[in-house]
């Protein structure tokens, strides 16, 4: 198998990338995923993967990586990679932990530390439940993306009166809370729903509760506030 650039299609998204200076290891461990249904790719230059991981394709997919490497350490890539957005599950393996860089590992978030010399019989298993992660986490972010669309179609008075239904309240509720008719409520909920193409009050409803829970929607403490 030969070295590739971390550039592949959108259908060849690799399930795993494994990072390791040692290209060897990197082609033994891409062949044992491979066994077990994963799809791998190798990789030795953790610069190239850093330049390139905010052009590869939205999917879901685990970065496996070595600890030591020249260059750029595994710890280090990984923090420069949360701090330019790779929201993925990070495996880090390494023959050479101590209590200082586990503790490390641990604050950045590391999904899995695992010791060197790798068993390759539990090493699957381990990315398996990465991968399962990564898609949980990509799913919700599609939610999250795809409500937080719906709400940029809506004025501000609009996403004021969804946020105050995902609170639980009703119309004369929302329209205290807000200052407005009941009248003047019940239009606003008409025009939300065909900006939105909902076609029941329920699914109204059902919008700003999601909106509320995954896309960041107004704290069920403060449902009693006014608006200033």
């Amino acid at each position: 198998m030969s070295q590739q650039s971390p550039t592949p299609e959108v259908d060849g998204t690799p399930q795993v990338w494994v990072l390791d200076d040692d290209a060897l290891l990197t082609e033994l461990l891409v062949r044992t995923l491979g066994e077990t249904g994963l799809r791998a790719q190798p990789l030795t230059d953790p610069r190239a993967f850093l330049s390139a991981a905010n052009a590869l394709p939205d999917a879901p997919t685990v970065l496996l990586c070595d600890l030591q490497m020249p260059g750029l350490d595994g710890i280090s890539l990984a923090r420069e990679l949360r701090a330019g957005g790779f929201l993925h599950p990070i495996v880090l393996m390494s023959a050479h932990f101590d209590v200082d860089n586990m503790l490390e590992a641990m604050r950045e978030g590391f999904f899995q530390v695992i010791r060197k010399p790798l068993d390759l019989a539990t090493l699957p298993l381990e990315l398996k439940r990465a991968y399962e992660q990564a898609e949980d986490d990509w799913r919700r972010r599609q939610t999250v993306d795809s409500i937080q669309q719906q709400v940029e179609k809506l004025t501000s008075r609009e996403q004021e009166v969804v946020q105050a239904l995902g609170l639980g309240l009703m119309n004369k509720q929302v329209a205290d809370r807000l200052d407005l008719s009941i009248k003047t409520i019940e239009a606003h909920r008409q025009r939300i729903m065909g900006k939105l193409g909902l076609r029941s009050a329920n699914a109204l409803i059902r919008f700003s509760i999601e909106w509320r829970l995954l896309a960041g929607g107004p704290a069920a403490q403060q449902a009693g506030a006014r608006p200033h």
